[in-house]
């Protein structure tokens, strides 16, 4: 998917090329309303500062490959190409692979490729996934047949093999250029390396490269979690797997739930929180299992307490005289599902009860502003992470007393 950049009129009509800072803020908008969710912004257009990295903690190297180099480490399993990174809804159709193809036979030089060397035998590849993709579908597999080509058509439908020598030798010659983010930069670091990643119009998505970062336990659970029957039914099919927007979801009634909101602190981002619940699970994968599974039964637990309680309006902003529903909020998810979660069988049954009480309450709180604004915009502060948990948690415990 390309989206192409918005462009602000001045006062005698001509256009003038937004802001990179807003123009990345309107596409991620667009991007979340496509895949299900309300966009999280920036009030005022304002980011909130987050702790700054030492700068001298970047180890990155830069190294001169051949494409034929590249794709041995494929062959040998020594470069991850996961395909549940790739973008849901976005991955490259086999035209716009082979015109890439077409670019390296023409030698049009390919932009830098960014990869995690953390793991000298398993390199995982942040930016450039589906050029290696198209490339090692083309000359590793054989199982991509040229097509839609612009300048060398004489060549469409044809598999590397079938190339004359003179092309092959051309395409396995092509340089590339690599940047490998090395072992002993600090994980925070190359999140924050990553996040920095823009290219092709479609920003890297928080929890993409959460995913690349940490494979293990934790990129399982989640998958198997967003794919679980109570998760869809809560959010009644309404949440995409589009640049993993579903697993965040998870991510974020897992992370609150691992570490309470009462401690989430001023110099946290949610960004960064996020990443660390990760390796917090991936290390509990390791240490204790029997914790991940209560984890997995307690998110389900939660998932069917808010179909009971909000129907199809759960996790969605509640306006009774609104005929339109809203979609779903990432905030609110992590917000309800953590509060359910702390309730007893006999409280989730007694809320059900007195269900009407509670959306007179919920639909009340939609006139708070303070509330409003710590469910919309910068909703990775600490003090507003910490204002709507209570303020949920108030709603449900007047509900429980009446």
């Amino acid at each position: 998917m390309i989206v192409n950049p918005p462009k602000a009129i001045d006062a005698v009509g001509q256009q003038h090329p937004m802001p990179r800072e807003l123009t990345i803020s309107v596409v991620e908008s667009a991007l979340d309303e496509k895949a299900g969710v309300e966009h999280e912004g920036d009030q005022d257009g304002k980011s909130r500062e987050i702790e700054p990295f030492d700068p001298t903690l970047i180890r990155i190297e830069t190294r001169n490959y051949t494409v034929y180099l590249i794709l041995r480490r494929i062959a040998e399993d020594e470069i991850e190409l996961q395909p549940d990174f790739q973008r849901m809804g976005g991955i490259w159709d086999d035209g716009k692979q082979s015109r890439l193809i077409e670019s390296m036979m023409l030698r049009i030089p390919l932009p830098a490729f960014y990869v995690d060397a953390s793991t000298e035998n398993k390199w995982i590849v942040i930016d450039g996934l589906q050029r290696l993709t198209a490339m090692n579908r083309f000359m590793n597999l054989g199982e991509l047949k040229l097509r839609d080509l612009e300048f060398l058509q004489e060549h469409n439908g044809k598999t590397f093999d079938e190339l004359p020598r003179a092309l092959q030798r051309r395409l396995e010659e092509t340089p590339l250029m690599l940047y490998l983010v090395q072992s002993g930069t600090p994980h925070k670091v190359k999140f924050n390396i990553f996040k920095r990643i823009n290219t092709g119009g479609m920003p890297l998505s928080g929890q993409e490269i959460r995913h690349a970062l940490n494979q293990g336990p934790a990129t399982s659970l989640l998958a198997e979690l967003a794919r679980s029957q109570e998760f869809q039914t809560a959010v009644d099919g309404g949440v995409s797997p589009m640049r993993m927007t579903d697993r965040e979801c998870v991510l974020r009634f897992l992370a609150f739930k691992l570490r309470s909101p009462i401690e989430y602190k001023s110099r946290d981002d949610l960004d960064s929180f996020l990443n660390d619940r990760m390796q917090q699970i991936n290390l509990l994968g390791i240490e204790d299992r029997s914790l991940l599974s209560k984890l997995r039964d307690d998110f389900k637990r939660a998932m069917l307490a808010a179909r009971r309680i909000f129907g199809n309006q759960a996790f969605r902003k509640y306006f009774p005289r609104e005929r339109r529903r809203s979609q779903v909020s990432k905030a609110l998810f992590e917000v309800w599902s953590v509060n359910l979660d702390k309730l007893s069988d006999k409280e989730i049954d007694q809320l059900i009860a007195r269900k009407r009480q509670l959306m007179q309450k919920w639909a009340k709180l939609m006139d708070d502003n303070e509330f409003m604004n710590a469910i919309s915009y910068s909703t990775g502060d600490s003090r507003r992470v910490r204002y709507r948990f209570r303020k949920v948690s108030d709603i449900i415990q007047e509900t429980l007393c009446a």
